[in-house]
């Protein structure tokens, strides 16, 4: 499975896991301030959770930042828990 990114306008970033066309895993994210993303909602369809997929979204949402040269702000409860336990994310947080 890959994770993909969907610019929605408006600075509005969807970051997505689809299988079969479907979504299974969905990240809501949005540019709030020059050169910070704030992400505010992470989904895993029931049926897929417990296989590290949120991670994987949070992970690619800070793949982009580094890439982008981006600061995050996590949020929602589940980036938050991602990046508590995730230090190597450290240099990305706002």
């Amino acid at each position: 499975m890959r994770v993909e990114l969907e610019n929605k306008g408006d600075d509005e970033l969807l970051f997505f896991i689809a299988e079969d066309s479907a979504h299974i895993g969905e990240m809501y994210a949005a540019i709030t301030e020059p050169k910070v993303i704030t992400i505010y909602h992470t989904h895993v369809k029931e049926a897929y959770q417990g296989r590290h997929l949120g991670e994987l979204l949070v992970e690619n949402s800070v793949n982009y930042a580094r890439k982008n040269q981006l600061r995050i702000v996590p949020s929602c409860s589940y980036a938050q828990g991602v990046f508590a336990r995730r230090k190597d994310f450290n240099d990305v947080l706002a």
